[in-house]
């Protein structure tokens, strides 16, 4: 095989670079007590998965049909042909083990001397989640989803449990959530069939499916109370209210144990020292208070009204991470806001995936992980200057 390809083939370039990373882990996630399918070595799984995607393929049964027809992939596998489920599975279970081997590449990198400089720079792209725009829904339609789920649920459960108990009455056995005995684990059958932990197939799926409904939910909980959120707006426009408030009563009551103070003294008789004190009422600095309540007041109406009147807040009920964002090109996408940080030469320091469509909020995010990156991998203290375009200035930034 090794007359197949030329010796700089993107294929050998990525099994010797595996060749020299740890995979230990990847090992570690298997059983060794000789029961199930033997597993394909990660050492193959992972080179090969690689190769794909940085040809762009990123599906498992295309890559299952390149291990047919592709060179690369022959080479890789040496003839070995998995199935599409193999190649899924082995992303699933490895899937924060993949995301490791970022530190460990990075060390090669630095320990080649590839990574130069004592600058960063940090940028941003959306891209495409695997979920539809089309399918978002607001809080209201996810309740409503959550709500006759549950109630499918609980009749389909009700169900099945009063047939388990009339199947076991017949034998004289006690009812159990499920019988084991016969079951193969392969959750073969019908709709009625054994499902994942003996469960129905129907009854599984749609616990799966309201357990997605729920993390959608718990979701946009989260991004209506996040800073620059119409809950979040409306929540500071209250607190600034509530703190002129106070500074007024203070302002107020101060003012008034100074008039006593003044009025004591000239029913006493004595002199009093400064300037003579005036009323709350006609206080110049009292007065300045009541304005900024004033204008702290229409700012919380405002923000109430700009949140009554902005459009509900949607989510993904397929893949609650990714959200509605503006496209480069125009228009709209479902997906995320990528944001990398770069040496020199192109050298990928960091790469994380944000929610948010403004970069704001990613600066000392990204700071920090590729800050956390460098240490692991060897190289500390190196990056000394931060660059980033104005997208990412804000205050809570820069403090």
């Amino acid at each position: 095989m090794r007359s197949w390809l030329p010796p700089d083939h993107l294929a050998w370039q990525v099994l010797e670079v595996t060749g020299e990373l740890d995979l230990s882990k990847f090992a570690a996630a298997y059983r060794a007590d000789g029961q199930g399918q033997a597993p394909y070595d990660p050492a193959m799984m992972l080179p090969l998965v690689l190769y794909c995607f940085f040809k762009g393929n990123r599906s498992s049964r295309k890559i299952r049909d390149a291990c047919v027809d592709d060179l690369g992939c022959l080479v890789i596998c040496g003839g070995a042909r998995p199935s599409h489920r193999a190649v899924a599975e082995f992303l699933r279970r490895h899937r924060d083990e993949v995301r490791r081997l970022f530190v460990q590449v990075l060390g090669l990198l630095a320990a080649a001397g590839a990574v130069e400089g004592h600058s960063a720079a940090i940028d941003g792209s959306p891209v495409s989640g695997n979920a539809s725009r089309f399918a978002n829904l607001d809080a209201g339609q996810l309740a409503a989803r959550i709500a006759a789920l549950e109630a499918a649920v609980a009749a389909e459960a009700g169900a099945w449990l009063d047939g388990a108990g009339q199947a076991d009455g017949a034998d004289g056995r006690q009812p159990l959530p499920y019988d084991d005995e016969d079951d193969d684990g392969g959750g073969g059958g019908g709709d009625g069939g054994p499902g994942a932990g003996g469960l129905p197939r129907r009854l599984s799926a749609l616990a799966a499916r309201l357990a997605r409904l729920r993390a959608a939910q718990d979701t946009l909980a989260v991004r209506a109370a996040a800073p620059g959120g119409p809950d979040a707006r409306v929540a500071a426009a209250r607190d600034r209210l509530a703190r002129a408030a106070g500074r007024l009563a203070r302002a107020e009551q101060a003012q008034a144990a100074v008039m006593e103070k003044y009025q004591a003294a000239a029913a006493a008789g004595k002199a009093w020292a400064g300037k003579k004190p005036v009323p709350a009422e006609s206080n110049a600095r009292i007065a300045g208070i009541r304005k900024n309540l004033a204008t702290a007041r229409d700012r919380l109406a405002a923000a109430q009204a700009r949140a009554a009147a902005a459009t509900p807040a949607k989510v993904s009920p397929a893949d609650p991470g990714t959200r509605l964002l503006p496209a480069k090109n125009g228009g709209w996408l479902q997906g995320w806001n990528l944001q990398l940080t770069a040496a020199r030469r192109q050298v990928l320091l960091a790469a994380e995936l944000h929610d948010n469509p403004a970069g704001a909020g990613a600066l000392a995010a990204m700071i920090t992980a590729a800050t956390a990156n460098c240490e692991l991998a060897g190289l500390a203290g190196r990056i000394r200057a931060w660059l980033a375009g104005n997208g990412y200035a804000s205050a809570a930034s820069f403090k």
